[in-house]
């Protein structure tokens, strides 16, 4: 087919109402089909990215691969060739290839640090979370690193918070508990940023502060779409851990079926955990057993933790609810959406 302006375009509006109603798989076809049908290089090589980025939610990393290298043979733009290597190093990460990921991660900040690009914060921002689920010291002071490389301009608001918190919750990401209400006023209606700071808010155990940011996160995405699903499970934890069990649940619910869809298996074990862990807390050991056993398995990340959560006393015969919690299970999710 001949390339057709008009067709690309309407493809791109396609591919906007796609992503409101949280359709990421059928927006990204879109987007591919759109830089397909774009008589510009330049555009084309646009489409593809953003194609990549939502490509990002299917869980499909052989397309996300895929778009990435067709951005590679089209642009001229560091900035998105760096983006859509960015989306792959981003599911990687979602995928357990977490050192394969934090590899590509910091060769790409490492690019974007030379280039001073605004990109840099986001590329730590994913590292971050590879480090989080890791532990690795050696990954905190290559981030630190990199993070010190940054001019003080670009190092700033929400995404500075999250890289601190998230690479280092006991160290430098504890000194910002007391900035953290400045910096939720100061987003305001950003949905993006509030969501990385109630996630902050909750990694520095300041639960309150977390739950009331992520509702008031929730508002501002209603308005624009869906919640995208990469957000994980630290908000079902923020609910649970402010006793509001049925928000937890739902959050849970919610977050399996769209990561056994796509074969997430690292967020499915956390949302199982999640469930489970309610669930022995209202008292029912034995769906919760049912919660783990679904979970757990000799690949899933998350079998110890949800097998911890059986060892959580509920409010039934013996237990004191809320307060027994003896594992804080946490499951950091990734910005996908910058």
């Amino acid at each position: 087919m001949r390339p057709d302006e008009d067709v690309s375009a309407a493809l791109q509006q396609t591919a906007d109402r796609a992503r409101r109603r949280g359709g990421y798989a059928a927006a990204a076809a879109a987007l591919e089909r759109a830089a397909e049908l774009s008589p510009s290089h330049a555009d084309q090589a646009r489409l593809l990215t953003e194609a990549a980025v939502m490509a990002v939610f299917t869980g499909q990393l052989g397309w996300v691969e895929h778009l990435a290298t067709e951005v590679r043979k089209r642009a001229d733009d560091p900035a998105l060739i760096n983006r859509a290597s960015l989306a792959t190093g981003q599911l990687m990460t979602l995928r357990r290839q977490h050192a394969a990921a934090f590899a590509l991660l910091t060769r790409i900040a490492d690019e974007a640090v030379a280039a001073h690009s605004p990109r840099v914060l986001d590329t730590l921002a994913a590292a971050a979370a590879v480090r989080y689920y890791s532990g690795e010291e050696s990954q905190r002071q290559q981030i630190e690193s990199l993070f010190s490389a940054m001019p003080d301009s670009t190092a700033r608001g929400a995404l500075r918070a999250w890289v601190l918190a998230v690479s280092d919750p006991n160290g430098a990401g504890a000194s910002l508990a007391p900035a953290l209400p400045g910096l939720i006023a100061e987003a305001k209606d950003d949905a993006g940023s509030l969501t990385a700071l109630a996630i902050v808010a909750w990694i520095l155990d300041q639960t309150a502060l977390a739950a009331r940011t992520f509702d008031e996160a929730f508002d501002r995405w209603q308005a624009r779409g869906s919640l995208p699903d990469g957000l994980g499970s630290a908000v079902g934890w923020a609910y649970l851990e402010q006793g509001r069990w049925a928000d937890a649940r739902s959050v849970a619910a919610e977050i399996s079926a769209v990561a056994s869809a796509a074969g997430l298996d690292h967020a499915d074990a956390c949302a199982h955990a999640l469930d489970a862990t309610v669930l022995a807390l209202l008292g029912e050991p034995m769906d919760a057993a049912t919660g783990c056993r679904a979970g757990a398995g000799p690949r899933r990340p998350a079998g110890k933790p949800l097998h911890r959560s059986l060892r959580t006393s509920g409010p039934g015969p013996g237990g004191s609810g809320r307060g027994r919690l003896r594992h804080r299970v946490r499951a950091v999710p990734l910005r996908l959406h910058q």
